[in-house]
């Protein structure tokens, strides 16, 4: 099977619908006094421009194909002492960063909907954001790694973040264990 060219989610280059609407709203705003340009825009209309500008966008990048998605607690995907590490944890596995699908969203619906495009066999949720979001579950980190999570067909395992790691060096150990799971079901 042919590799899908690796997707760029819209908002990685700046051009997410939020900051278009973020843009047309200044320019209204600073043109409104120009007595050439006529614009008459309501009072709803403004207010759906400024709830627009407010909206959480979702971040991502990878292969369209990919047989892991990362669901990030943090949107620095692979940068500074966090990323290395989160390469290393991939690479102890076999996994190259470039043939996993990295995303971070803050809204339920947009991962899922991500999630379904790609048809990943699993999920890796790093941290304790990126774990709450995608399994619906309030628990703390220690309660929910350790053992799959399901959304829909999809299998999800909830781990420290490295951020965590580098904070808390004891939890490499959970992470390893976590992440020899999911070698194991990538293998099946």
């Amino acid at each position: 099977m042919d590799s899908q060219k690796p997707i760029k989610c819209l908002q990685d280059e700046g051009l997410n619908l939020s900051g278009v609407i973020h843009g047309l709203r200044n320019w209204f705003d600073e043109h409104k006094a120009d007595p050439l340009i006529q614009i008459n825009l309501s009072d709803r209309s403004h207010q759906i421009l400024s709830s627009w500008e407010n909206r959480p966008g979702i971040k991502c990048e990878g292969p369209a194909d990919a047989k892991v998605v990362i669901l990030d607690s943090e949107p620095h995907f692979f940068k500074g002492d966090a990323g290395s590490l989160m390469e290393k944890i991939l690479g102890a596995i076999g996994l190259e960063t470039d043939s996993v699908f990295i995303m971070h969203a803050e809204d339920f619906q947009d991962v899922v909907s991500r999630v379904r495009k790609i048809s990943p066999k699993v999920i890796v949720a790093f941290g304790d954001q990126a774990a709450m979001l995608i399994t619906q579950n309030k628990d703390p980190m220690e309660q929910l790694r350790g053992t799959f999570h399901q959304l829909d067909a999809f299998k999800i395992m909830p781990t420290f973040h490295p951020r965590s790691l580098l904070e808390h060096p004891e939890k490499k150990r959970a992470v390893w264990e976590d992440m020899k799971m999911v070698k194991a079901l990538l293998e099946r």
